[in-house]
């Protein structure tokens, strides 16, 4: 085979390997949660910090920016972990006997 006819099959809109990957390790479910938990998380530190406080240091819209980007980072952090545990478990059920 030919390093053409290797790149062709290896690439291209038929090749679903990462579609594949991406479901053996649940990474759409992972996601679904983690965005949930982060958005419950980051709206306790709002509350917290933000809301129950009678005077903050500044607008409270520049609080939701953050709140926004706290967010944002613990999905992508709870993601990433969810699918590492994910991956653990699938590579120490392989190797089970």
């Amino acid at each position: 085979m030919s390093q053409e006819q290797f790149e062709r099959t290896e690439t291209g809109p038929d090749h679903d390997g990462t579609k594949r990957f991406a479901a053996a390790l649940g990474v759409g479910r992972n996601a679904k949660i983690a965005i949930a938990v982060s958005f419950v998380l980051s709206a306790l530190l709002y509350g917290t910090f933000v809301i129950t406080p009678a005077e903050t240091a500044h607008h409270p819209v520049l609080y939701a920016g953050l709140t926004a980007v706290i967010w944002f980072a613990l999905a992508l952090t709870f993601t990433l972990v969810l699918t590492a545990y994910s991956a653990w478990k699938l590579v120490r059920e392989d190797n089970d006997p």
